[in-house]
Parts: structure tokens; sequence; C-alpha cells
């Protein structure tokens, strides 16, 4: 066959080259844009499927800890809708049944090969295993699709028209008991419903973990102690933030079938139902208002600005903000007030801890993917640290506020400066008294003499009693001696402790229940103290308030040595003193009471061992 022939020839076949790649492209179904009813797992995305002849394709996304592994088993299948089961053939990108160590960013693709599936399918799941911590993800479909769930018609078309305010908020513990409802759940889903809530006067939040039943309704109780926000949801597909009444019930519905979009709660009932429903629709475009609210202060030239400078642009950014939340449309009083006085306790935030803050703002908006990266960031940042909260001066209206306990701004108004002012009285005692109960602030009998709220003043006498029962608890115990040193001044407190020991070497340990390098380190010293028993040394241990008491007192039980529960001021001036920026921080003091070691961070037996031996030798 000549040349020419060949090129001829060759031309004629393209036509029917191309007609068959497009027929062998109309036979493949794509999911551009999957989504998920459920998963058990937040590691693993699916982000495109393909139905072929040959297979079905799951194009996977995946995010972890950068070089930690993960593992898609050997065993994995997908499932439709009747239950049949499709084999996982191979894969790309992965090696099934293998460890595979995540890249230095923490994220990767491949791609996973099962047995062809109808091309018509609507809606698959896919499972490793039948194990309970097996990955699986319940009710990928098409975007475009809409999975049929019986969702009763009186609750899906509900109307909401009452105007809510919110209530006066005082410290009036009760319960609310709420019903929640997930349809479109499946028994073999096995999710996990959890969520927190937040008591006057403790410094965490207390955790939820309500039963789940196989039907996806839930039915538990909630003490709380005010009206304030309990936040609650199917754990990896989505969250509400229900504002409650102690008192008052609440019910609320999550449709699966669009859980991953801000309106899939629906069907509230109950209290400040019609202001719940508006803020969980509208979560999306609320969330941009506050990230915007934070990253307004990246801008360029304001680095070497003075802490006016800085107040004046964060007051500016907030009246801006508190303009648009008054322009939204359909929401309640309460709904609106709500969001202004998030945006004002923002606001506190940034000014009580502007150079963080700004720190954090400049590491989201700089993609950081990898730690060399971060460090390289944090060494190009320079702005100043304010010691004391930026303020222009002016009364804050969420402190002001008779449901001022709502907002965030009350827990913390003690911590700042005296220019922030609340001018509502009962207001006034009770972050007065959320600062005592939290150990932030001890009362003296002028400070106390001001609490005249019964409820307030019965909280400040419960602690009294509580703190005395511990204290004569902790005395009872033979190999633990615990002291409180209220009335020391903190400028005093470490020679308080010193003077007692003179003669004998002493390690104290500066430590908080909630550090895990403390704990270890006090593991860790434990042949150390046995090897050095009878001695001339004795083992201090100090903490504060950052240490929830009853937590502190259910450990210090096995750490035997001296306990000191410092106040808030005691605890800082010890580690303002000695210039310790973290935890653990190990002191040795010699007979004489002079400190000859310290160090911040872990530090091994051998190291301290050394240390005490010196600190033990007479001069």
């Amino acid at each position: 066959m000549t040349m020419k022939k060949l090129f001829a020839f060759i031309m004629l076949l393209l036509p029917f080259a191309a007609l068959h790649t497009e027929a062998a492209r109309k036979k493949t179904t794509v999911w551009e844009k999957p989504v998920k009813m459920y998963a058990n797992t937040g590691t693993i995305k699916v982000t495109r499927v393909e139905f072929a002849d040959t297979a079905t394709l799951l194009y996977m996304h995946a995010r972890h800890t950068p070089k930690e592994w993960i593992r898609i088993a050997k065993e994995s299948c997908l499932k439709d809708t009747d239950g049949k089961a499709y084999r996982l053939t191979s894969a790309d990108g992965i090696v099934p049944g293998k460890n595979f160590f995540m890249p230095d960013n923490g994220e990767t693709d491949f791609t996973l090969r099962f047995a062809p599936m109808p091309k018509g399918t609507k809606m698959i799941d896919f499972a490793e295993g039948g194990a309970k911590d097996d990955w699986r993800i319940f009710g990928i479909h098409d975007e475009s699709y809409s999975p049929a769930i019986d969702i009763p018609k009186e609750l899906r078309n509900m109307k909401y028209t009452t105007n809510e305010t919110l209530p006066v908020t005082r410290y009036a513990p009760g319960k609310v008991k709420v019903r929640f409802k997930a349809y479109g759940y499946r028994p073999e889903m096995q999710a996990e419903l959890d969520g927190w809530y937040s008591v006057f006067g403790e410094k965490q939040q207390r955790l939820l973990s309500p039963k789940l039943n196989d039907d996806g309704t839930a039915e538990f109780e909630v003490s709380l102690t005010h009206p304030s926000v309990i936040v609650v949801g199917i754990r990896n597909v989505n969250y509400a933030s229900i504002l409650a009444v102690p008192g008052e019930d609440v019910s609320l519905a999550l449709d699966l079938a669009n859980g991953e979009k801000d309106d899939a709660y629906f069907g509230f009932t109950g209290s400040l139902a019609h202001t719940n429903k508006v803020i969980n629709d509208n979560q999306y475009e609320f969330r941009k208002l506050f990230m915007a609210t934070y990253d307004s202060l990246m801008v360029t030239g304001t680095e070497g600005w003075s802490a006016a400078e800085y107040a004046a642009l964060i007051g500016k950014i907030l009246k801006e903000k508190k303009e648009t939340v008054n322009q939204f449309k359909g929401l309640t009083d309460a709904a609106r007030a709500f969001l202004r006085m998030n945006l004002e306790s923002t606001a506190l935030d940034w000014q009580y801890d502007f150079s963080r803050s700004w720190e954090n703002a400049k590491i989201r908006r700089s993609n950081i993917k990898t730690a060399a990266e971060y460090e390289e960031l944090m060494k190009s940042i320079n702005v100043p640290h304010f010691d004391a909260p930026l303020t222009d001066g002016t009364t804050m209206e969420l402190l002001e506020s008779d449901y001022a306990m709502f907002g965030n701004g009350l827990w913390s108004a003690h911590s700042y400066s005296s220019p922030i002012v609340i001018n509502n009285d009962y207001n006034r005692q009770a972050a007065t008294v959320d600062a005592f109960l939290k150990g932030r602030l001890s009362l003296d009998a002028a400070a106390e003499a001001t609490i005249t709220d019964p409820a307030l003043s019965a909280l400040i006498a419960g602690k009294r009693a509580k703190d005395k029962r511990m204290e004569e608890d902790m005395a009872r115990r033979g190999n633990v001696f615990f002291h409180k040193l209220d009335d020391v001044k903190p400028e005093n407190i470490l020679s308080a402790i010193l003077d007692k020991h003179r003669g004998k070497a002493v390690v104290v340990d500066i430590w908080a229940t909630w550090c895990g390098p403390c704990k270890a380190g006090h593991k860790r010293m434990v042949p150390l103290k046995k090897e050095l028993e009878g001695q001339d040394v004795v083992f201090v241990y100090v903490t504060g308030p950052t240490s929830p008491a009853e937590t502190w007192q259910g450990m210090i039980g096995d750490i035997a040595g001296e306990h000191y529960y410092l106040t808030r001021e005691q605890y800082g001036h010890i580690l303002d003193k000695y210039e310790s920026d973290g935890i653990p921080t190990y002191l040795v003091f010699d007979r004489e009471g002079q400190l000859t070691f310290k160090n911040i961070g872990m530090v091994d037996n051998g190291k301290i061992k050394e240390e005490i031996e010196k600190a033990m030798e007479w001069n």
C-alpha cells in the first residue's frame, strides 16, 4: 500500500474512531459532585463517582496527619439500596490492605475500582467491613438527586411567623428536655450523637453523648444554670446551635438527605423555635460575617500601629458588622440581638489578646501546609504584644443588656480592663461570682458585700463549703500533704513554701491537670522518688485555677509529695518570677532556699537526680 493510500485509509477510519470514543463516553455515568448522608469519618471524602461498563470508580480525597498512615481494607465494597455488594477489584494511588503514609501536606488523592454497578444506580454505600470503626460512607448520591425520605408534611412545610425576644437572663437552674430526630437514618449507620453546653461558673464546657436510637431519635435532658446555647448533632454530619431556656423544652429534626447543607435542620418546635430556625438556616452567612471580622484586621500597613489605632480599627469593624446584622432580613429580634452580642464578644477577644489573634488570622490566610512553612511564617510576623487589652473606653452593649449571659462577653468580663464596665448591676455581680467560682478572683469581705442577689450569694457559700470539704479530705490522706495559702500575698508565696523546708533540697514541679507532659513527668519520676526516699529532699507540686479543683483533687492522691493549689495571682507570680512560658516547669532549690536549677518542659531522671544531689550538698 502506498503512503497516499495508507493516509486515505486512516482518514476514512477517523470518524468511526471518534464515534466509538463518543459512544464509550456516553456509556459512562458520572457524578461530578457527589454528596453523602452520613459518614463515620472525616478523613476520606468521595469527590467523583463513575459508572462504566467494566467498573465503578470512586475518586477519593484523604486528609490526615502528615507522616501518619491510613489504610483501605482489601474487603471494601459498595452496596446498592437493595443491599447487593460490589467488591473492590483494584486501586490507583493506594494499595488496599497496606499502610499508606501521608505526605507532608497531609492530603492525598486516590481511586478505588469496584465491580460494575447498574448505570441507573441512584445511591450507594461504601464500607470497609462490618466493624464499628471501619470506614463507612452512607447514602452517596449525585448532588442533583434528592433521596426520597418520608418526612411528615406538617414538619416539611412548617411556617414560622412569631417574633421572639431573648429572655431576661438570671441564674435560675432548670432542666431542658431535648427531642432529636434524624430523618433518613438507618440502624447500620451506627452514628453517634454528641454536643456540648456551658454551666455558670465552670471553665470547661460540659459534653453531651446521648444515645441515638435505631429509628434516628434521641431524647435527653440538659441541666442548665441560665439561658444559654446547647450544641447538638450527629458527628461528621452537622450540628445545630440551640438557644435554650431552663424549664422550657425544644425539639429539632435533621434531614440527612441534605445533611451537609446549612439548612439541614428544620422542624424546630418549643422554646425560641423561630429564632433557632433562622440561626441554623443561615449558618453559612453568619460564619462569613464572623470570619470577616477576624480577617479584616489583616490589612496592609497595620504593623507598627499604636494600641489606640488598633482599638479604633476594631471599633470600626464592630460597628460595620453590627450594621450588617441589622440589615439581615427575616431575623427575629432574639436572633438579631444574639448575633450582635457574639460580634461584641469577638471584638472583646480581639482586644484582649490581639497579637495572638492577629497571628492566627495571618496563618489562616497564608494556607499553611507544612511545619516548615509555619516556622517561616512565624519568623516574618512582627506585631506588638500588648499586656493590657486594647480598648477605646466605651461601654459594651453586650455587658449592659439584661440577656448578657447568652453571649460570651460576660464570662470573661472580669478579665478586661476597667474602661470596659458593666452598667447592669446584676451582670456585674454575675461576672464577679463567675470569676470567683473559676478561681480567677479571691473575694474579700468588701467585694462579697456587693453581691446582693440571693442565688449568686448561695453559689459563693456553696463553693466555700465544697473547698472546706476538699481540704478536710486531703488532710486525711497519708501519702499526700495538701496546703491552701489563699491569705499569703503572691510575692511571698514561694518563700512561704520554701521556708518550712530549710535544710533540705526542694524540687518544685509547676503543672496543670490538663497538661499531658506534666502527667507523664509525674509517672516518670516515681522510681526516682523511691530511690531518694529518706534523703533530704522534698517534692512540691504547685498548680492554679486553670486546673479544675475537683479534677486536681482526684489526681494528686497518686502523686506523693506536697501539693499547693494556689490562687490565680499566686500561680501567675511564680510563673512570672521564674520566667516560665510553659509547663511543666521544674525548679530545684538548695538547702538554703537558693534556686540552683530550672527547666521548662520534659527533663530526664538522670539530669534531675544530678541537680538534686548538687542541691543537697552542704556549702
